[in-house]
């Protein structure tokens, strides 16, 4: 098993809501149309499996004739944490610290004009470095480097650069480059990069597993995300190893175990399911009707093993049915037409939909999963929906809109064996819904246990392990003092019982 020199995934959290480019505005209101010229940005991203260590190197210009400071601006994406910073002075570079504190704020109120702008976009953890006496027709260069996990779901993966920046930026940069060093246990099927697709180039092809790919634009308007997908080849059960260790901390380990994707025929276990839709008045429209289709969807995936429910919550709960129901024809069908009259009403409270929920459930032996639809603004106690999910029960939260409740959304799932997944309502909502679901109907193992033959590994989790799907992946991670060979004895549940599954 090949390693890769990562910072552990239990680090990677955000809370970023919007993307851009990085931006730098000068501190004095007479400097010309507020932001310094972004003369260039260079990325480098390298793909290990499912991660990716993005570096970007961008280069501003002070057109003005006198000496300004500047604050340049970056939001990172939604999975990533920063790894390390620098800036140039006097031809010197910097290592800026990176803490998680109150950040330098944009010159302004932030009330109005170009400060707000730039405080809207990007979001509420966006990265602010103040920058000092910036000389006459001299060029300003930062570097920031970050970790993400790539989204991944039946063996498609996908990889997302903030570039778009046209509300803001009107004049083209020199010139735009974009590297990617793309590593795969599995075969590359394809690869695409959409609204770059005539700009990308192979420029080198060392098996079909590692690709070197290059992006060149000059004279580049800014005005699209630079969007990367590619397909690996993923039919069984595989694994990924990442570590990290310096000389002044301890070292960090993150294993991966991808699932094969779906496949007809195949044998899974089968689910208990409560669909749990939040119909209030803020979930009304658009995002209510995408939930709706989602659902009558979803039931056409159930096989005739699988039980489900329908709970709807709002200031109250109206249950469709007082238990689980098997998912027969019949059953199915009565469940649409109990949709197509759904409306919305006042009231959002998604813990007390939880609580029913949950109650719909009497024994762990079987796969039980929650599927819950909201729009995150809901007061919610994550503790305490743990302490009464008695069944080990997967929460599966789909929030819809910008906002969310993040924190209590992630805690809540991450709690009780799920995970959430957001959308902006100019997503294509349903589609995403469905290859939720896809998964989730299709447990794969559960109430997994890790044992590690190495004393000086410690603080392994999640805990609990989430139930594993088809066409995701299951993770781990941890903290370790020595390099050195270990055996790790693997345990779960799966269709056929128990099975015990040891690797080095």
């Amino acid at each position: 098993m090949k390693t890769k020199l990562l910072i552990s995934l239990l680090l990677i959290v955000s809370i970023n809501f919007t993307f851009a480019d990085g931006i730098m505005l000068s501190s004095k209101e007479s400097y010309p149309n507020h932001l310094l010229k972004n003369v260039s940005t260079e990325i480098n991203v390298e793909i290990n499996g499912l991660v990716a260590i993005t570096t970007v190197f961008q280069k501003f210009l002070n057109e003005s004739d006198s000496i300004t400071d500047a604050v340049w601006n970056f939001p990172l994406p939604e999975k990533a944490r920063s790894m390390r910073m620098r800036y140039w002075y006097n031809d010197t570079a910097y290592d800026a610290k990176l803490m998680v504190i109150q950040q330098t704020t944009n010159p302004g109120t932030g009330e109005g004009g170009i400060a707000a702008e730039i405080n809207n976009y990007i979001g509420k953890n966006g990265i602010r470095v103040h920058l000092k006496k910036i000389r006459p027709h001299d060029i300003q260069a930062v570097e920031l480097t970050y970790i993400e996990l790539l989204d991944y779901d039946n063996g498609n993966c996908s990889y997302t650069y903030p570039l778009e920046t046209k509300d803001l930026v009107s004049f083209p940069i020199d010139y735009v480059k974009i590297n990617i060093d793309l590593k795969s246990n599995r075969t590359v099927l394809h690869y695409d990069a959409k609204n770059f697709s005539s700009d990308l180039f192979e420029l080198g092809n060392d098996s079909d597993k590692h690709l070197t790919l290059e992006v060149l634009k000059p004279k580049a308007y800014l005005s699209a995300d630079f969007d990367f997908e590619f397909t690996i080849d993923n039919v069984s059960f595989d694994q990924y190893m990442y570590s990290s260790l310096t000389d002044s901390t301890m070292g960090y380990f993150n294993l991966f175990w991808v699932n094969q994707i779906f496949m007809e025929g195949y044998n899974y276990m089968n689910s208990k399911i409560v669909f749990l839709i939040g119909n209030s008045s803020t979930m009304s429209g658009y995002k209510l009707q995408q939930s709706l289709i989602a659902v009558k969807n979803a039931l056409d995936m159930l096989s005739r093993n699988d039980s489900f429910n329908i709970i709807l919550y709002n200031s109250t709960v109206d249950k469709w049915k007082d238990s689980l129901v098997v998912a027969d024809s019949m059953n199915v069908l009565l469940a649409k037409t109990y949709l197509d009259n759904v409306k919305g009403h006042y009231g959002n409270w998604l813990d007390i939909g939880l609580q029913e929920a949950l109650g719909q459930f009497n024994n762990a032996s079987n796969s039980n999963t929650i599927f819950a639809f909201t729009d995150g603004k809901s007061a919610l106690d994550p503790i305490k929906i743990k302490d009464i999910n008695l069944f080990k029960t997967a929460i599966f939260i789909a929030a819809i809109g910008k906002d969310v409740d993040r924190y209590r959304l992630e805690m809540t799932s991450s709690l009780n064996y799920g995970f959430v997944r957001y959308f902006d309502e100019d997503d294509d909502i349903k589609k995403g819904l469905n290859s939720i679901f896809l998964s989730i109907s299709h447990p794969v193992f559960k109430n997994t246990q890790m044992d590690f033959n190495k004393s000086d590994v410690i603080d392994v989790g999640p805990v609990p392990f989430p139930t594993a799907f088809v066409g995701t992946y299951f993770y781990a991670a941890g903290r370790y003092s020595i390099p050195d060979t270990a055996t790790c004895k693997m345990t779960f549940e799966g269709i056929y019982g128990h099975v015990k599954y040891p690797f080095l």
